[in-house]
């Protein structure tokens, strides 16, 4: 169905949602009825972007199925991370949003209100060359509401805890 990064979510009645992607191809969505043995045709969620080499998607659906997000980013560098929605079945999609032009690493989530949470990794060069990551957000306050992109803070004594490494000791 695709080459990489596949997500797959089972509802309580037994419907599998699937999204795939491609190298360099279109991102898709498949449900399948039966478990698993067979899946419908698929829909097209994005064609290719032409931007993503290994694509690699995160999925979120409420209990019922009618609400359905995926993000997706390419495995292997920086590059765009996307997020699209669907508000029925998965039988039409957004269009879908760039959350970042040079990231990696998202995960998607519902909020408290029904909204979403998405979060992921965002590479920043420095003037000298060298790179490092910065952990970056969006929400929404419905689930087809604007996404705002606020700091990242820390409730209930929690913390954030980074890393510098020097990726020059595994060559």
């Amino acid at each position: 169905i695709g080459d990489q990064g596949s997500s797959l979510i089972m509802l309580g009645d037994g419907t599998l949602y699937a999204a795939v992607g491609r190298y360099y191809g279109p991102t898709r969505f498949l449900v399948s009825r039966d478990g698993g043995a067979s899946f419908g045709p698929p829909v097209e969620i994005a064609p290719d972007l032409g931007d993503l080499d290994a694509p690699v998607a995160r999925m979120i659906a409420d209990p019922s199925g009618k609400r359905v997000a995926i993000v997706w980013y390419g495995a292997h560098r920086f590059g765009n991370t996307y997020l699209s929605r669907s508000s029925d079945w998965g039988v039409h999609w957004s269009r879908p949003e760039t959350l970042t032009p040079k990231g990696t690493l998202a995960a998607i989530t519902f909020n408290s209100k029904g909204g979403l949470e998405a979060i992921w990794t965002e590479g920043q060069e420095n003037s000298d060359g060298s790179t490092w990551v910065d952990v970056k957000r969006a929400r929404s306050e419905s689930f087809e509401g604007p996404l705002e992109r606020p700091g990242i803070s820390l409730e209930g004594g929690g913390y954030l805890c980074t890393q510098e490494l020097d990726l020059g000791a595994f060559q």
